[in-house]
């Protein structure tokens, strides 16, 4: 599923199926990938050790077997997202955040997840409640 097909199916209600590639690092996985009911893939950097041309060799193969691939950068940091989205992902996970002030590297160019049931907030701004679900997938 490209990332176009996966966003208009989440924002009108539909499932999508997915999972982490952690330990995963290499491509001759792709016909086995391409014949699954994967619609994504997280490319998990925060806990292993992922250089850029594996992340876009990854990108790349799961592309090519028609799944989604997303990138969870291990820090949040501008430099990390920006080197994600230049591998090709389609999406990136920024890891959870419990400090406001230390989300303003990855807030520019994505959003973060929910941290003990709060958005983090920007600096010098308002925490304020998260909602179940995703309301817009950007």
């Amino acid at each position: 599923m490209n990332a176009t097909k996966l966003r208009r199916t989440l924002k009108s209600g539909g499932h999508v199926f997915g999972c982490m590639l952690s330990q995963m690092a290499s491509t001759r996985f792709e016909q086995v990938l391409a014949g699954s009911t994967l619609d994504y893939a997280i490319i998990d950097s925060e806990h292993g050790s992922r250089d850029r041309t594996e992340i876009q060799s990854l990108c790349a193969m799961l592309r090519h077997a028609d799944i989604t691939p997303v990138v969870r950068v291990p820090i949040p940091k501008a430099e990390y997202v920006a080197m994600a989205l230049d591998a090709g992902t389609a999406g990136v996970l920024v890891p959870i955040l419990r400090n406001g002030g230390r989300s303003a590297g990855g807030r520019r160019h994505g959003e973060m997840a929910p941290a003990e049931g709060r958005i983090p907030a920007p600096r010098g701004g308002r925490q304020r409640a998260a909602q179940p679900g995703n309301e817009e997938i950007t």
